[in-house]
């Protein structure tokens, strides 16, 4: 019953995810060949979105998360387009975010929207 539950959320997930983000690109993060993550990048014209990214509970807090951030940041920078995610008011990443040079653009009070701009500071990415 819990095999079904969990198969019929991830499925709607990505119905969801599908239709809201069609050009979304899916990734499989890896650490030493092996699979411990995942993410969705919808690399717009006008703005690239981060709109999933999962870490193995075995493998959070390792500085993991914050490589793959900085890549986007930096491409995102390159590209001189803002990253925007999603993050909910629970989730400790809020944190990692602020670091990283996200600011909170729209509080949905069960969500924040955080951006990260072109030349926004932080110590992802590069100046242009």
């Amino acid at each position: 019953m819990r095999d079904m539950l969990l198969k019929m959320q991830v499925e709607g997930q990505r119905a969801t995810y599908a239709t809201q983000f069609p050009r979304a690109d899916h990734g499989i993060i890896v650490l030493d060949d092996r699979p411990i993550g995942r993410m969705l990048v919808d690399r717009g014209p006008e703005i690239h979105q981060l709109v999933d990214i999962v870490i193995g509970a075995d493998q959070r807090g390792k500085g993991i998360g914050s490589i793959v951030l900085r890549a986007l940041c930096t491409e995102a920078e390159l590209m001189r387009k803002p990253l925007r995610l999603h993050v909910d008011v629970q989730n400790r990443a809020r944190e990692l975010y602020r670091r990283l040079g996200f600011r909170l653009i729209e509080d949905l009070q069960h969500a924040w929207v955080m951006e990260r701009t072109p030349g926004g500071g932080g110590p992802a990415g590069v100046a242009l």
